[in-house]
C-alpha cells in the first residue's frame, strides 16, 4: 500500500513500524505480538500484503502487519514478490522447488540459483521489454556456495542476466536510486537511473562495506 515497513526484535519483543515518506524519518510504530516464532529478516511484501516464515519455515500472511493468517505451505526462502504473487523456495526430498503463493505449478530450481541469502527485489522497467522484471543479487547456492549473480524473473521464467557477477555477496541491500553524468561538450547534467548493491557477507563470512553500482 505504498508504505515502507519495518519489523524489529528487541528481546522478546516485536515492533512493526511504517511510513509514507521515510526520507522525513516519521514512523509509527505498534508493538506485535505473533502467535509464532518469526523469522524476522524473512519479512516480504506483495502488492496487497506482507508475508513472513516462522522458525520452522512456515509461511504467514497479513494485510496490517498485526494479524497473521496460516497459509498452509512451507518455505525454506522468500525471494520477494512480483505483483500480488510471492515467489519462494521450497526443499523437496532431493532437491529444491521454485514455489509461488498464491500456489502455482512447482518446478527444479537451477543448480547455480540462490536458495538463501539473496538481496530483496528491485522491479525494474525498460523499453525493450513486454513485461516487469524483479531483479535480485548474491546469496547461496544448494551446496553452500556463496554467488554473485544477478537473477531475473519476468512474471512467467527466472533468468540469470548478468554476464558477470560481482564479488561473492550474500546478504546484500540492493535499491534503485541515480547518478548524474556530466556532457563534457556542452557541460548539460543528465539524471541516469541506477542500481546501487551495498554490504553484504563474502564467501567466508565477513562483513563487507563494498558499494556496487549499476
Amino acid at each position: 500500500n505504498e508504505q515502507a515497513v519495518c519489523l524489529t526484535k528487541a528481546g522478546n519483543k516485536y515492533c512493526i513500524a511504517t511510513s509514507d515518506n521515510p526520507g522525513n524519518n516519521d514512523w509509527q510504530t505498534i508493538e506485535v505480538t505473533f502467535p509464532f516464532t518469526p523469522d524476522v529478516e524473512s519479512l516480504n511484501a506483495t502488492d496487497d500484503a506482507l508475508y513472513i516464515l516462522d522458525a520452522n519455515g512456515k509461511l504467514y500472511k497479513s494485510t496490517d502487519g498485526i494479524s497473521w493468517e496460516d497459509c498452509n505451505a512451507t518455505w525454506s526462502h522468500i525471494y520477494g514478490g512480483y505483483g500480488t504473487t510471492l515467489l519462494g523456495v521450497e526443499k523437496s526430498a532431493d532437491w529444491y522447488n521454485h514455489v509461488t503463493y498464491p500456489a502455482s505449478e512447482k518446478s527444479a530450481i537451477e543448480w547455480d540459483f540462490p536458495v538463501a541469502g539473496t538481496s530483496q527485489f528491485v522491479k525494474y522497467d525498460s523499453d525493450w521489454s513486454e513485461s516487469s522484471q524483479v531483479i535480485m543479487i548474491g546469496g547461496l547456492r544448494a551446496d553452500g556456495a556463496t554467488i554473485g549473480d544477478t537473477w531475473g524473473y519476468d512474471g512467467s521464467q527466472w533468468a540469470k542476466i548478468s554476464s558477470k557477477p560481482i564479488s561473492l555477496r550474500s546478504g546484500m541491500a540492493l535499491f534503485s536510486y541515480y547518478t548524474y553524468k556530466t556532457d563534457t561538450t556542452t557541460w548539460s547534467v543528465s539524471k541516469h537511473p541506477t542500481l546501487i548493491a551495498i554490504g553484504g557477507y563474502n564467501e567466508y563470512g565477513y562483513a563487507k562495506k563494498d558499494v556496487f553500482i549499476s
